[in-house]
Order: structure tokens, then sequence, then C-alpha cells
């Protein structure tokens, strides 16, 4: 592209002086955006003064250079001007972090969401264990009758019932309430009435749901008692 030499009004603005030399080629934004591969919202904002608008220092000017080439205009003067209007120190905009710290705050930011991660983790745990201690305290305990079986058939009107349960729960055989050793377990004497008998047997701890299980125990006659209420036989 052929250098454009034309004279320099230094009473206009950088971006008077850019739009003036687009102008005179001439070239749309959208054209000098496409040839110097910039987006137009940049070369927009060079032309309109609108430096807020451009990223660090160093960067726009990188792309004025590119622009200004690409105008064929003084890449020396247009950067001079540049300079004097916009500053040359990156850390003129305060609300613009220079490339460095932008990595280190990216860093910062890893860092925070690694603490996160793990707050979270944390949380979930403390949850988790104090959902298995409600679980556990509220759990029915363990109960259990190892004799007699269900459905046991005796003769004896008297029988002793033994189980184990939970050394912390209390232990009731049809309401009443037994004594358990420490390694928790019972027994209990329970007197039966003739035919089907129905023992219950529960336990619960303190705040706990009750278990409970059941028996059933028949209660026969004797031989003997059946055989003495029939009349006796003598002998011819």
């Amino acid at each position: 592209m052929p250098i454009v030499i034309r004279k320099f009004n230094h009473t206009e603005t950088i971006g008077d002086a850019l739009r003036s030399l687009r102008f005179s080629i001439p070239r749309t934004l959208s054209e000098m955006a496409a040839a110097t591969r910039i987006q137009k919202t940049i070369l927009d904002a060079f032309e309109r003064n609108a430096f807020d608008r451009l990223p660090a220092p160093s960067y726009a000017r990188r792309f004025l250079r590119t622009y200004v080439r690409a105008l064929g205009g003084d890449e020396a003067y247009f950067l001079q001007r540049f300079d004097e209007e916009n500053g040359c120190c990156d850390l003129t905009h305060v609300a613009r972090l220079p490339p460095r710290r932008t990595g280190r705050l990216w860093r910062w930011t890893g860092l925070t969401a690694a603490k996160a991660i793990g707050v979270a983790l944390a949380s979930v745990s403390i949850i988790g264990y104090l959902g298995w201690e409600v679980r556990n305290i509220t759990a029915p305990p363990r109960l259990g009758v190892d004799f007699p079986v269900d459905g046991y058939v005796t003769h004896d009107a008297m029988i002793r019932l033994r189980g184990q349960a939970d050394p912390k729960a209390t232990v009731k055989v049809n309401g009443t309430e037994v004594l358990t050793r420490q390694d928790g377990t019972f027994e209990a004497d329970v007197a039966l009435q003739r035919g089907l008998n129905v023992v219950t047997v529960e336990g619960a701890k303190r705040y706990s749901l009750p278990a409970e299980t059941y028996r059933r125990i028949i209660l026969e006659e004797t031989t003997q008692n059946a055989l003495g209420s029939l009349p006796s036989l003598t002998a011819n």
C-alpha cells in the first residue's frame, strides 16, 4: 500500500487524525478491521478517543501501530500522540491491571476455588457424619430371642425365655421390664396358658424407635392328664 503523505493538524486529536487518514484512502471501519484483523470496536475507540474502551496501553500501542501501518501513516507520530493523550504507563488506568497482575489474579482465583471446593467437601462430610449419628441414635436397637423358637410346643406351664439385646436398651417381655446383663443378654420366666400363647419382646433406647419380636408358644395337655379324664377299665 502506498504511503499517504499529508500535513498533520496538531490541533486535532489522534482520533480525528486517524479518521481523516482513513477517509483519504478511503476505507470503511469494517474494511480496515478485516484488513488488520483488529476488532472494529477497537478501531472505533481509537477514532473516537475513547481510551477507556481500549485494552491495556501496551496492547493498544500494538493495535495502533498495525492500524496506522495499514492506513499508510507515520507510526512514530501516532504512537507519540497516543502516549501524550493517553499516557505511556500501563498503571495510568486504575481499573485495568497489567498482564502480569492479571496472571496473579487468575492464580488467586484458582486458589480461592480450591478452598471453596475444600470447604464444600468438608461441609458434605460433616453433614454426612451428623446424618449417620442421627440415624444411629434413632435406629431400633439390636434385639433377639434365643429360646424358645417361634411355634414352640411344650407341656410346661412355665418356661424361661432367653435373649440378647443392645446393652444400652431397655427390654420388656409382655410389657414387663426385665433386667439385662452387661453384655445385653437377658432372661425372663413366662407363665403359659393352655393353647396358643403370644409372647411380645420389646427393646428400645433413649430417643430410638422400638424394636419388637414375637414368639408363639403352644401349651399342650400332658398325656397323663388326658388319660385321667377317661373312665378306668377293670379286668374281667
